[in-house]
């Protein structure tokens, strides 16, 4: 997987990294936004397992992320999402989706540590079904998308908590 990203070099994307998880589609990025973020942490995100969680949410894409410094969720919409397109996953037995997950301090815009992992096919396939289903939706402004993220946190609350409501769940990195 190619990237225009590099450890110790400025968050490269059109808008700024910020606090929590990011979803972008084409290609595949999350990125995962954390203040004043310590060297400590950033060894703990390259080194720890991963647990990911996706579900589709009155409307919204809802990916949830257990990292090795915590929990952090990011709501996209098709349209809303850093741009509308995903592929279909990649044809064949066990294969899914190649992911970047970039770890960006969201106070001075430097990219701390990538991660590039395989997606299981479970995992694609409910992502892409989520995607489907709500591509042709009405695009929400950004108040609206606002708006019903604050909805829905406030009924929900902790990641954790929406994490166990997920149908798809995809566990990545070794476990001890």
């Amino acid at each position: 997987m190619e990237t225009m990203f590099s450890i110790g070099g400025r968050y490269p994307m059109a808008s700024p990294a910020t606090k929590g998880l990011q979803i972008w589609l084409e290609p595949l990025i999350f990125t995962l936004g954390v203040p004043n973020i310590a060297d400590a942490e950033v060894r703990q995100f390259r080194s720890e397992p991963l647990d990911l969680y996706v579900q589709d949410l009155e409307g919204l894409m809802l990916v949830t992320a257990k990292t090795g410094i915590g929990w952090a969720d990011g709501f996209a919409s098709a349209q809303n999402a850093a741009n509308a397109t995903l592929p279909s996953p990649p044809a064949g037995a066990g294969k899914g989706y190649e992911l970047q997950i970039t770890l960006a301090d969201c106070e001075t815009q430097i990219v701390k540590a990538l991660r590039f992992v395989g997606l299981s096919r479970e995992f694609s396939r409910g992502l892409y079904t989520i995607w489907l289903r709500h591509r042709n939706d009405r695009p929400l402004s950004q108040d609206e998308f606002m708006r019903k993220i604050a909805s829905l946190m406030s009924r929900y609350g902790s990641p954790k908590e929406l994490a166990r409501r997920a149908p798809y769940k995809c566990q990545v990195g070794n476990r001890a």
